[in-house]
């Protein structure tokens, strides 16, 4: 591996979520760095720490394109590593002494309290034991709690499949979102005066109550408060899971543009409607009581 002759910062995590817990790292490294003119980077894998260890991968959090969004609006470059070959077969004094201090030249290193690495998953007291034999500096972010409990991915995965976006929303430190390219569905709320935004979820959404949910739809001349229906859609026998959204007042085309849906709040379970104008009339229903709640 080629030596970097610049010193770096490295904030060190998997950072699915890129959560106000994995922010106060980040910013911390960013901090560093820039005391000492150095390039801050998020020095991540490019695959869940879980699934490299034999498991099964959880439902993301974030999109790439939104994890690495968000990490450079922070201040630092991501760099993934890739999971396969070699890196998987270190130990932690490898990986500390081949990529930490030889590969990235790092002057500081910046870890969670939990931080793992090594096949050994050594932890991050190691870490600083070893940066002290090889010459760099470590600091430890202690746990960061909100309500008296840790803020984690897998808690907000938790408060997501609890449907409570709300709540998640307060460990992101932004809302939950998805995001797509807007797809043709039947057309029947365009008929009837309800036109929508229709997207499917990437298959690793994380677990979430099919229902009716208080959104923003982001897109050019965005954000927009809207209705949104996450699931199967039961009244019109769509197939497969689908985020549809109804955003009231718009009259704008949308076929074909990315568009991004943030979660703010559970209103109702999915239910089949005995018709479509029964259904369109609870749209009606719901996009009020999203207003009186938002405006």
């Amino acid at each position: 591996m080629e030596q970097r002759k610049e010193k770096t910062v490295l904030a060190l995590g998997y950072f699915d979520g890129v959560h106000i817990a994995h922010r106060d790292i980040i910013l911390s490294a960013v901090r560093a760095a820039r005391a000492s003119g150095l390039e801050a980077l998020a020095l991540s894998l490019d695959a869940p720490p879980s699934l490299i260890l034999g498991g099964e991968a959880p439902p993301m959090l974030t999109d790439p394109w939104e994890k690495l969004r968000l990490i450079t609006a922070l201040g630092a470059r991501l760099v993934q590593l890739p999971a396969a070959g070699g890196l998987l077969n270190m130990t932690g004094r490898e990986f500390a002494s081949g990529v930490i201090a030889s590969q990235f030249n790092a002057a500081k290193v910046v870890c969670g309290y939990n931080y793992r690495f090594g096949c050994d998953q050594l932890g991050a007291d190691e870490l600083t034991e070893l940066g002290r034999e090889l010459g760099f500096d470590t600091e430890i972010i202690p746990e960061k709690q909100v309500d008296g409990e840790a803020v984690s991915s897998s808690r907000i995965r938790a408060l997501l499949a609890q449907g409570r976006p709300d709540k998640a929303a307060e460990l992101l430190g932004r809302p939950f979102s998805a995001a797509g390219k807007v797809e043709k569905g039947k057309g029947l709320g365009h008929t009837k005066g309800f036109p929508t935004v229709n997207i499917y979820p990437r298959p690793d959404l994380p677990p979430m109550p099919h229902g009716v949910y208080a959104t923003r739809a982001v897109f050019e001349g965005g954000p927009h408060l809207s209705v949104t229906n996450l699931g199967l859609n039961p009244t019109v026998h769509d197939k497969g899971l689908r985020i549809e959204t109804h955003i009231p007042g718009y009259k704008g085309d949308l076929y074909g543009k990315f568009v991004v849906i943030e979660f703010l709040r559970f209103i109702r379970p999915e239910r089949e409607f005995a018709t479509v104008e029964e259904l369109f009339a609870q749209i009606r229903r719901d996009a009020a009581e999203i207003d009186r709640i938002y405006r």
